[in-house]
């Protein structure tokens, strides 16, 4: 009886270790290409859906998990704080090339790119744990990093308003241009976040173009009158 009580008290230890350690792995978010529902604790969606970015930071570990959903079967990507359009950002890609999961951090060193690796020009890889996937036309990116990795090539991510860019591509091959999506938004990371961040829909874009269109036209109908009238052209 008493070794029976032994081996009990014994497995319902294991049972209580198993499940704090359980509760604490899904504290965080696991780098596996899969975002489950309130895996991350922030989300943001722009451009209509076509690019989602979820992030999670644990500041006692100084540490950032980013999770993205682009809507293409190619690369997609994130730059972090550039100083104008693409250069200086911080980039990391990510892809499935062949079945291979690959993701890339790199740093934009012009205007419009190129963007190589950080370790082509003396910096380091410092991605610490990632997960790409493709299914159902869309490419699912999660990778981790620290808020701070000490690289010249890594913007340090602070409590503060940053700008990002991002954009996605059509194929596997990330040193090409953006041919899906490309877009830009200010958010503060160690702000909650929930919200979606809206960019001008493409109806709003038609209704500008017709107004300009009508613009033009009364433009040019005034100028028609103005002219007959001056010199009394008859119709």
């Amino acid at each position: 009886m008493f070794r029976l009580a032994k081996v009990s008290c014994f497995l319902f230890s294991l049972l209580l270790l198993f499940t704090s350690s359980h509760v604490i792995s899904q504290g965080l978010p696991t780098a596996d290409g899969v975002i489950q529902s309130s895996e991350y604790e922030n989300k943001v969606i722009v451009k209509e859906g076509m690019y989602e970015l979820y992030w999670t930071i644990d500041e006692s570990k100084g540490i950032i998990y980013f999770g993205i959903i682009g809507y293409t079967s190619g690369w997609i990507a994130i730059g972090i704080d550039p100083s104008s359009v693409m250069k200086d950002a911080d980039m990391y890609f990510g892809f499935v090339d062949n079945g291979q999961e690959i993701a890339k951090d790199a740093y934009s060193t012009g205007t419009y790119g190129p963007h190589p690796e950080d370790t082509e020009l003396g910096g380091s890889n410092d991605i610490l744990s990632f997960g790409v996937s493709e299914e159902s036309g869309k490419t699912i990116f999660e990778f981790s990093r620290k808020l701070n990795t000490g690289d010249n090539y890594d913007k340090v991510l602070k409590d503060e308003g940053t700008n990002f860019i991002w954009a996605l591509g059509s194929g596997d091959d990330w040193t090409k241009k953006h041919d899906v999506g490309v877009g830009a938004f200010t958010i503060n990371l160690y702000s909650k976040q929930t919200n979606t961040i809206l960019e001008p829909s493409t109806s709003q874009k038609g209704t500008s173009s017709i107004i300009g269109f009508l613009g033009i036209t009364t433009i040019l109908l005034a100028t028609v009158i103005f002219i007959k009238s001056r010199f009394k052209l008859s119709p």
